[in-house]
């Protein structure tokens, strides 16, 4: 429920179509909710594959949605760039949350 909310927020902030987002995240949010469930121990190299299949996913779905429904112009590059920077910058936040995560538990 909180990812869909964020997701109407970014929409409002953005000016896409209400809901674009919501469902961009909710994609991302159930492919890692599905690895999460199927593997018994977690690394930084499938956490970020399966992070680029869902944000690939979540592009396509952004891209597809975006070009056929609304007036609203964005380039494959745009997209590029934001999916390149996003898995640059994940192995940074797994390390982060990952060692927040043993602070909290221990």
């Amino acid at each position: 429920g909180h990812i869909f909310f964020a997701g109407l927020i970014n929409d409002v902030v953005t000016g896409f179509p209400l809901g674009l987002s919501a469902l961009c995240y909710l994609v991302v949010s159930f492919v890692a909710l599905y690895v999460k469930n199927m593997t018994v121990n977690t690394r930084i190299t499938t956490d970020w594959f399966t992070f680029f299949i869902a944000i690939f996913i979540s592009n396509i779905i952004l891209f597809i949605l975006l070009s056929n429904f609304s007036d609203i112009t964005i380039s494959v590059i745009e997209i590029s760039y934001n999916t390149f920077f996003t898995l640059i910058f994940f192995p940074f936040f797994w390390f982060l949350f990952t060692y927040y995560n043993s602070i909290i538990l221990t």
